[in-house]
Order: C-alpha cells, then sequence, then structure tokens
C-alpha cells in the first residue's frame, strides 16, 4: 500500500504525525512485540539499546505513541489513491 503525503515536511505537517505515528506503530521498545525482528537481523548486536529493543533502525520517536490523528490522516490520504 502507497499513502501520499504530500504537505510540506515539518512537525505539525500531516507527514510528520504519518511518519512518528508509523515508526511508534511499530517500535517494540518496551512492548511484547507483534511482530519481532529475525534472529539474524544486524540490529541485535547494535551498541544502542533503542535500536535494539525497538528493533528498528530509525529510533526516532520509538518510544513515542501515535498521535490521535494518524488514523484520520490515513483514512483521509488512503481513500484519495
Amino acid at each position: 500500500m502507497w499513502a501520499d503525503v504530500d504537505d510540506e515536511p515539518g512537525p505539525a505537517s500531516d507527514r510528520g504525525v504519518v511518519e512518528r505515528g508509523a515508526i511508534a506503530l511499530l517500535s517494540n521498545y518496551e512492548r511484547t512485540p507483534v511482530d519481532p525482528p529475525s534472529n539474524g537481523w544486524l540490529g541485535h548486536s547494535a551498541s544502542s539499546d533503542s535500536v535494539h529493543l525497538s528493533g528498528l533502525w530509525n529510533v526516532n520517536h520509538v518510544r513515542d505513541a501515535p498521535q490521535e490523528r494518524l488514523l484520520e490522516i490515513l483514512g483521509m490520504r488512503i481513500r484519495a489513491i
């Protein structure tokens, strides 16, 4: 699936909400993993706790909760496709 979020980037932009929300939803940081990385994933050997605990290389927002606007924005963008 592809959702075009073509507004100007920034903290309050739809793009920013989707980026932060996607990272927050996918992160396993201090959570029981729904879909953990494979045993051979290189991140298990990372020196950063945020990488190996979250299961993501991009550690910005791994401790965040998604904003409520995330589903609203995705719903609008997905319908527009």
